[in-house]
């Protein structure tokens, strides 16, 4: 009987002291088809520091959306799960149908679905596991996208003038991200996962990215583009850095170098134009202000014609342009002091001079001296 105890006993330690089996979560298929959400789920910023949805990617002019609707097709697909689509009004059906049934061919579907029904455009299909709707009108977006076998990732982002942005994401594991800016840009943010809770609320995004810099920039704007979302560059790369740097020592010829540019693409001699055309967008990073100003400005239409061509070679300038502005990263002392340590040897001199202008200290370019500095300030 003894023996028989002590047998069991052995056994029941040794079960107690092995590792618990551990079982892989799938990966979402969802995740598999982030490379085809982008275009559709693409997160950018305005002029204001409000988060706004770009949809660059997939608008067209009205008469595209209505040859789009005269030629579309109902099929209805049966399945395990559906893809209701809606696009209408001058948000745009042309390149979304494109883009639409890319990502419903790499979901596994076999067929698709389109409805009309005024100002709306209703697209479907159906997928492996993957169910979904999209809504396009005059004045609404909503695009929702979920899988109903682990993880069971959900994804909905909606934008209206009347409801401001709404982005949110959930899984089966209980993960949640919240983001809801109302009309008026005030920004509300949840992030629940299995290794931090945080929730946080400010007057716009840039507020928040100020005050919470570390969990915007790379907690919340890090995971974002693992569920399918494009988001706007990030203020801490290189490009924008080194953007940042070069605005911070402006060339007071700057705006003469400009004008000289005007004058030229408006010269009555074409290869003169040809020739201002070329050499501005060699130099075009320069002057992007002053040519989005000039374009809004000009009476020429050839000039204004010359500057969108220009402007179409600087789209991932522009976009840096407008964190730059959206976020006033130039005015923001923490961001300054984070990227002294960042910037190469020759443009901290200009980091410095911008840090000292903006607050009155001078603890050189030493990072850590400016990062006590703060730390002071705020204690």
């Amino acid at each position: 009987m003894h023996k028989t105890i002590t047998w069991m006993c052995i056994v029941l330690m040794t079960m107690l002291a092995a590792p618990a089996a551990q079982t892989e979560e799938p990966e979402s298929k969802i995740y598999g088809l982030r490379e085809h959400i982008g275009p559709i789920l693409h997160i950018t910023l305005d002029s204001d520091g409000r988060l706004a949805l770009d949809r660059s990617a997939w608008e067209k002019p009205q008469e595209a959306d209505d040859e789009a609707a005269d030629g579309a097709a109902g099929v209805q697909v049966q399945g395990r799960a559906v893809m209701n689509i809606q696009i209408g009004g001058r948000a745009g059906a042309g390149d979304m149908g494109d883009i639409f049934q890319k990502l419903g061919r790499e979901a596994g579907a076999t067929g698709f679905r389109t409805m009309a029904s005024g100002s709306q455009r209703t697209q479907s299909f159906t997928g492996d596991s993957v169910s979904g709707t999209a809504i396009t009108g005059d004045d609404e977006f909503e695009f929702e996208l979920s899988e109903i076998t682990p993880p069971g990732y959900h994804l909905r982002l909606s934008e209206s003038k009347a409801a401001g942005l709404r982005l949110t994401f959930t899984n089966f594991s209980g993960d949640i991200i919240i983001i809801a800016q109302s009309p008026a840009g005030t920004v509300s943010v949840v992030f629940l996962d299995s290794e931090r809770s945080e929730v946080h609320r400010a007057e716009s995004f840039r507020d928040l990215y100020r005050s919470q810099r570390d969990f915007a920039g790379h907690v919340l704007f890090g995971r974002l583009p693992e569920l399918g979302a494009k988001t706007f560059p990030n203020p801490l790369g290189p490009a924008v850095v080194s953007a940042v740097c070069s605005q911070l020592g402006p060339d007071p010829d700057t705006e003469a170098e400009f004008a000289a540019f005007i004058e030229r693409l408006d010269a009555a001699d074409y290869r003169e134009r040809e020739a201002a055309t070329e050499e501005l967008a060699e130099v075009g990073a320069r002057f992007l202000p002053q040519i989005r100003a000039a374009i809004e400005e000009t009476p020429s239409a050839e000039v204004r014609e010359r500057l969108v061509t220009v402007m179409a070679d600087l789209t991932e300038i522009d976009r840096i342009q407008t964190v730059i502005e959206g976020l006033e990263l130039t005015n923001d002392v923490g961001y300054l002091i984070e990227i002294l340590g960042r910037a190469d040897q020759d443009e901290r001199p200009s980091v410095v001079e911008r840090l000292e202008e903006l607050t009155g200290a001078e603890p050189g370019a030493d990072q850590e001296a400016w990062m006590n500095w703060r730390a002071n300030e705020d204690g």
